[in-house]
């Protein structure tokens, strides 16, 4: 009689996983008396302009890589839509259960690539039947993802207490050919994204953001719409 459900709504612009993990923990520790053993959670931290600030050279890695990653942008192909400017979105669940994803574990270490690159491979195959069109296509004959990842380190150690969601974004983008195997697609990826890793280039999406935010209370709001459209 004394249980009972205690429900946290967050959007993930104002959280991110890892963070709100310490705060549930914490909130559970609280309610059973061992608060004090909860991980500290810290609502001031660096903005994304200290992480430029204490590491200039990365950002100008990233900005002189910037012509490439707008013309691999331009090989991604993009389903016709009946109207541009409508701005409705929609999403599917999938659960695996334990022996799916100790498969996928399993492949991803025998492969020498990561389980997300597994699932962006994954992903690609199950939407190349969808978007055939695209081999007809003289230039926008790609699949792209986006992936999301926590750039927490970056920001160093006053950093890792933060609930402010501190992330960057990627993109790996592949022909697929017919017949490529979930192996060779996975690996190419991985090449790809380690390349990103290293140069730091997950930057560019912040910097591409702060552009836009200077470019947008100048455009239209149809030009708004088609925007959002096309990149969410």
């Amino acid at each position: 009689p004394d249980a009972f459900h205690l429900a946290l709504a967050y959007d993930h612009y104002v959280a991110s996983g890892d963070s709100i993990a310490r705060l549930l923990s914490g909130i559970a520790l609280a309610y059973l008396g061992s608060s004090a053993h909860a991980a500290p959670i810290q609502l001031d931290v660096p903005t994304y302009r200290n992480l430029f600030l204490r590491h200039p050279m990365w950002v100008l890695h990233a900005l002189v890589g910037l012509p490439r990653m707008i013309a691999t942008g331009r090989r991604a192909y993009r389903l016709r839509r009946a109207a541009s400017d409508d701005g409705h979105n929609a999403f599917s669940y999938l659960r695996l259960d334990a022996r799916q994803r100790d498969a996928l574990v399993a492949a991803s270490k025998a492969w020498g690539v990561t389980l997300n690159e597994v699932l962006m491979a994954s992903l690609m195959q199950a939407l190349s039947p969808l978007t055939r069109q695209r081999r007809e296509q003289p230039r926008r004959n790609e699949i792209a993802i986006a992936s999301i990842l926590n750039i927490r380190p970056d920001f160093g150690p006053a950093s890792l207490d933060a609930l402010r969601p501190l992330r960057g974004a990627l993109r790996g983008a592949h022909p697929v050919p017919e017949g490529i195997g979930a192996r060779q697609l996975a690996s190419a990826l991985h090449d790809d994204i380690a390349r990103i890793r290293r140069g730091h280039l997950y930057l560019q999406s912040i910097l591409a953001l702060g552009v836009s935010a200077l470019l947008w209370p100048w455009l239209s709001e149809s030009r708004r719409r088609r925007l959002y459209a096309k990149h969410f």
